[in-house]
């Protein structure tokens, strides 16, 4: 198979992600949640699959249940343009389970900021010294006395959109078979094949995520209060699980 090349403009410098949108890596090639821009007004968006695969046209969500770390305090102060913040644990999480994600700063000294997670090591709950490496200089300095938490990126361990309605932010297709922890990109934006649930579906008709894992389906009185992603581009029939395309906005 042919690569498509995508773009990547990160810090200012550009470069070229060689995975093409239609495979799946072992390792990162560019910072989760990444968009690109394609012809015909479509946009794909790079993630990381979670704890199962996912196939091309399955809708998926992020994770159920996106961890955010509980409100701490700085255990140490940072001076301006400083990457390197110091928090006070009380829950333990994995190394690099926010990576991409998000530090937010909710009262004290450097209140209303967030900054992007670089990387970090594992810690423990009793940990009284954890070390969060930041993509960028911090704004304004933070004391003892700031309180903070931290996000994971919603692309990080997305899964195939749960049976009944997703149970989390809906965040693209898929456009190959994704290996569970590999990296992929989805369709976000725009024409992107979906596979129908058991109900019909008319052309033009407004779009929700389906009643039955990963499917899509029209807009009824008896799930208009799920979110609408789209509108369908072609029609399918009952009971078929047919592949159509959907004009997505994610």
């Amino acid at each position: 198979m042919s690569t498509d090349k995508v773009n990547s403009y990160e810090g200012g410098v550009g470069k070229v992600i060689t995975q093409g949108m239609r495979c799946n890596e072992t390792s990162a090639q560019t910072i989760l949640g990444t968009i690109r821009n394609l012809a015909v007004g479509r946009q794909i968006v790079y993630a990381k699959v979670g704890v199962a695969a996912i196939s091309a046209a399955t809708l998926c969500q992020s994770k159920a249940g996106l961890a955010g770390y509980g409100v701490v305090l700085c255990g140490a102060t940072a001076s301006v343009g400083a990457k390197l913040v110091t928090v006070v644990n009380t829950l333990a999480y994995t190394a690099d389970q926010f990576k991409d994600g998000f530090l937010v700063i909710h009262c004290g000294a450097g209140t209303g900021y967030s900054y992007m997670i670089d990387y970090h090591l594992s810690a423990a709950a009793t940990d009284l010294s954890c070390n969060i490496a930041l993509k960028d200089g911090l704004e304004v300095a933070l004391s003892t006395l700031s309180f903070c938490s931290l996000v994971e990126n919603k692309y990080s361990g997305v899964i195939v959109a749960v049976a009944g309605g997703a149970t989390s932010t809906p965040v693209g297709v898929g456009l190959c078979t994704g290996a569970v922890s590999s990296f992929v990109w989805l369709g976000k934006k725009g024409p992107f094949l979906c596979i129908s649930d058991t109900l019909a579906i008319t052309a033009g008709k407004r779009i929700v995520v389906g009643s039955a894992a990963g499917t899509v389906a029209q807009e009824e009185t008896a799930n208009f209060t799920k979110a609408v992603i789209g509108n369908a581009m072609q029609s399918a029939a009952a009971n078929t699980g047919a592949k159509i395309l959907v004009d997505l906005s994610l």
